[in-house]
């Protein structure tokens, strides 16, 4: 499910702890990726089995299609074990979105320094779909001047030009929730910017 941002008296932000978010006055912490241990389970089932069968002679059921069957099967054993390592680090150390008045920050596995909301220009989310399989990522567009301060990183690179600096991926979420509470803050933190100037 989404995540949605609430406010409560005295100013403090309230999101669904269920999906990783714990709670400050004004601060709100929310996990950027859904990695479990299903999840890395299931990517250690795609390498161990596979394997084993390319072990066996001939190549096993893969051998049974010729050298390119022995070849997707070590492709497939390839791309899941880099999904295996990648989920075991980030269950381990999660990547944590922490929203405050000052701005946005990852911290965790995937860092990256605080961007101040007067360098962000626009909250987008980017969505994939690749058959029954759609992955919603949240990221922002930066300012000219921000695109200066604050350099993309290889996340940016994967986005296609929809965002400058990646925030969270969830599967099978559209993260409006999380979407409608980012541009929410942005507006409030520019608006008072501007009465302060």
């Amino acid at each position: 499910h989404s995540v949605a941002g609430s406010r409560r008296p005295g100013g403090a932000v309230r999101a669904d702890a269920a999906a990783g978010v714990t709670e400050s006055s004004r601060i709100v912490r929310l996990r950027s990726t859904d990695a479990s241990a299903a999840k890395l389970l299931l990517s250690l089932a795609f390498v161990v089995f596979p394997a084993l069968e390319l072990s066996a002679e001939g190549g096993g059921a893969f051998g049974r299609l010729g050298q390119l069957g022995v070849a997707a099967g070590w492709a497939c054993v390839a791309v899941f074990s880099c999904i295996a390592i990648v989920g075991g680090l980030e269950l381990f150390r999660p990547t944590t979105l922490v929203v405050s008045d000052a701005g946005i920050e990852l911290r965790g596995q995937w860092a990256q320094p605080l961007v101040p909301w007067e360098d962000i220009s626009e909250v987008v989310v980017f969505r994939q779909t690749h058959g029954a399989l759609s992955i919603a990522h949240l990221g922002v567009r930066l300012t000219e001047i921000g695109r200066r301060k604050h350099r993309g990183g290889w996340r940016g690179l994967l986005s296609s030009g929809r965002y400058d600096r990646w925030l969270m991926s969830r599967m099978g979420q559209d993260l409006s929730g999380v979407h409608a509470m980012l541009v929410q803050r942005r507006s409030s933190a520019v608006s008072a910017r501007r009465l302060a100037g």
